[in-house]
């Protein structure tokens, strides 16, 4: 199990490495997915480092109805990309007008 500061410095490390990637959007070449991709790898890889019985619980779990989580998990994404990312660009596109409109600052929303 995970110490209470392996958890802090994980949860520090995550604002850190998110709050950027939200503001910026892109560094340079890196566009915002392949930032966040980058990003949950290098969290995903300092808390197997940081707890050693993380890797075993995770392979006793898929070890349990494999196809049934993967069908879950494509099944989900499917839905969440066709019903949610409409929402989400709406929404993304609603407060960058309030954004603008109160800062004069906008930003292109197909990068």
């Amino acid at each position: 199990m995970m110490s209470n500061r392996g958890s802090s410095l994980l949860a520090i490390l995550a604002v850190v490495l998110f709050v950027p990637l939200f503001i910026l959007r892109s560094l340079g070449s890196l566009d915002f997915w392949w930032w966040m991709s980058i990003n949950i790898t290098l969290l995903i890889a300092l808390s197997f480092l940081l707890d050693g019985s993380y890797i075993h619980h995770i392979l006793a779990d898929l070890k349990r109805r494999p196809a049934w989580k993967i069908g879950a998990g494509v099944l989900t994404a499917l839905f969440l990309y066709a019903l949610g990312f409409p929402c989400v660009f709406n929404f993304a596109v609603w407060a960058l007008t309030i954004r603008t409109e109160k800062t004069g600052i906008s930003a292109d929303l197909r990068n």
